[in-house]
């Protein structure tokens, strides 16, 4: 799965991919590297050459099938840490 998004969100697709066992080119943006970590392959420019060559890298790399080693919360386990995180700031006023 590719990820070039320049302007992402929260990284579903990242997690969507990982779910499903896919491989990860995604570009080197923070909320990739927050969701990922270590376990994407990441390219940086805004240039199709440089997408094209950063392929041809993971191609020749082993850093495939690393996407395993993505965790991620559930829906109810991020609901419970939004939860968490405004009662703890609600009980400091």
């Amino acid at each position: 799965m590719i990820a070039a998004s320049i302007a992402e969100g929260f990284g579903l697709p990242i997690i969507e991919g990982a779910q499903h066992g896919l491989d990860i080119i995604a570009r080197d943006i923070p909320v990739f590297r927050e969701v990922a970590g270590n376990n994407a392959f990441y390219f940086q420019s805004d240039k199709a050459e440089d997408l094209s060559d950063a392929i041809k890298a993971w191609l020749s790399s082993d850093r495939r099938n690393i996407s395993n080693n993505i965790k991620w919360l559930t829906w109810s386990e991020s609901a419970n840490s939004i939860i968490n995180t405004i009662f703890k700031e609600y009980s400091k006023t």
